[in-house]
């Protein structure tokens, strides 16, 4: 499988949004590809009329206006930063600004993609929401793998890994689509947690599995199950990363619909809320 031929990024004034600034200008340059930056917002609008309208038409002037700068502040840290890395040549890369809810403009241009990279940070109590854009909906929406960069993560391209591995269709298609990862990574390990001892032996048999599938593709991979001692099924699998000094999860991205976002299910949420591992989930 070839590699990432052209990466979208999620970019934020946010100090989080760093550390995927760049990793994604890594990215772009190990695998030659090119990198759109995006910047997306939207504005509030008045709940109700002020006045005779004109107090309501200046309120929205004066959002828009700090919109804009705050989008022209993204586009140049973007810039900034991919500048600085080594390699990244003008012609690959490309910015894009939208007046729109990021999420929506995001799973859009998806389209000229394949990879979205993301921080996992959105919270309606810790983001802009203005400028914010929720993951879930991104990755339901888009059709695309999705990079979550925590803002604490190594910024360098992923070396040792982890697939958290569920027989699902959406755990298929993460194994598939993080396969350039892969291909470069000293270590992949495919791990399946079980709730029963008895489980285990059939579990040894999917990893296993799973783990000839990579080598197949020259990926030095294997594959193991446990069962899970630790509280959550997300805490064992952060226990596997500290110990195998992992610095990239793979995962099915799980949830379900609530109004105009999508929320994280179970391991997946409790995995995002507080992980310092980036995550590359597929659904």
């Amino acid at each position: 499988m070839q590699g990432y031929k052209s990466i979208l990024v999620h970019v934020t004034t946010e100090e989080g949004a760093a550390a995927r600034l760049t990793l994604a200008a890594d990215l772009a340059e190990r695998f030659d590809a090119h990198l759109i930056g995006l910047g997306a917002g939207c504005i509030n609008l008045p709940i109700e009329p002020l006045g005779d309208g004109a107090a309501a038409a200046m309120l929205i002037d004066i959002e828009t206006g700090e919109l804009k700068a705050e989008l022209h502040a993204a586009e140049q840290r973007f810039h900034d930063t991919v500048g600085s890395a080594t390699g990244t040549a003008s012609a690959k890369v490309e910015w894009r600004a939208f007046q729109e809810f990021p999420a929506t403009a995001l799973a859009r241009e998806a389209r000229a993609a394949d990879l979205i990279i993301l921080g996992p940070e959105w919270t309606p109590a810790n983001s802009n929401f203005n400028t914010a854009a929720n993951p879930g909906d991104v990755l339901l929406r888009a059709g695309r793998p999705v990079l979550l960069v925590p803002s604490a993560a190594v910024t360098s391209p992923p070396s040792r890994i982890i697939v958290a591995w569920k027989e699902t269709r959406e755990a298929q298609r993460a194994v598939l689509d993080a396969l350039p990862l892969m291909q470069g990574a000293e270590q992949v390990s495919v791990l399946e947690i079980c709730e029963d001892e008895r489980e285990i032996e059939a579990a040894t048999a999917r990893v296993t599995d799973v783990a000839r599938y990579l080598i197949r593709h020259g990926i030095g991979a294997e594959g193991s199950a446990c069962r899970r001692q630790e509280a959550t099924f997300a805490n064992q699998i952060e226990l596997a990363a500290q110990a195998q000094s992992a610095d990239l999860i793979v995962l099915g991205g799980y949830g379900h619909a609530r109004l105009r976002e999508w929320v994280f299910g179970g391991v997946t949420r409790d995995l995002l809320k507080r992980s310092k591992y980036c995550c590359l989930l597929s659904h």
